[in-house]
């Protein structure tokens, strides 16, 4: 890794990482790619699987299912509200924040296959990036190329990219 001297001010600054462009791009690009199979292994997601598939045999073994449902919860409440406040400097703040976006979502999980946290992130910057191209050479298809991307893997495949058909 090559380091960039970088005044004091820098220093202070967020903006400034002082490491070289490829060290300050894999970082964090690897802790993104590695968090999903981290969490799929950790006891508590067991527990939570568990949870959903058999609660009363979990609550046999003396786990607290209303509790672990809350706890996990308010997780995902914390995490919507730490995206909120990060997103308010950048948008207008308004109760429908995001719902635009809500039919894309919607079809990244389609595509991806409901259940794979691999194929949601996969799909996820793939269709972006398609989106994004697609903005740049055709602007009037930017819309309606994800619809149509799901269209087609829903032909194909019907559990999506990486679902698994039963």
């Amino acid at each position: 890794m090559t380091r960039r001297t970088c005044s004091r001010a820098a220093w202070i600054s967020v903006s400034c990482t002082c490491r070289s462009t490829a060290a300050s791009w894999s970082w964090p690009h690897s802790r993104f790619v590695q968090q999903p199979g981290t969490c799929s292994r950790k006891p508590s997601s067991a527990l939570l699987r568990a949870g959903t598939e058999n609660p009363k045999l979990l609550q046999a073994f003396g786990v607290n299912i209303p509790l672990m449902i809350t706890l996990t919860y308010g997780f995902g409440v914390a995490l919507a509200g730490i995206a909120g406040v990060m997103a308010a400097p950048i948008m207008q703040v308004n109760p429908l924040m995001g719902a635009n976006l809500l039919n894309i979502v919607f079809a990244v999980v389609v595509i991806g296959g409901l259940g794979s946290i691999f194929g949601a992130i996969f799909t996820g910057l793939g269709l972006g990036l398609l989106e994004g191209l697609t903005k740049v050479f055709y602007p009037e298809a930017s819309t309606v190329v994800v619809f149509v991307i799901m269209a087609l893997v829903l032909l194909t495949r019907p559990a999506g990219l990486f679902g698994k058909e039963n």
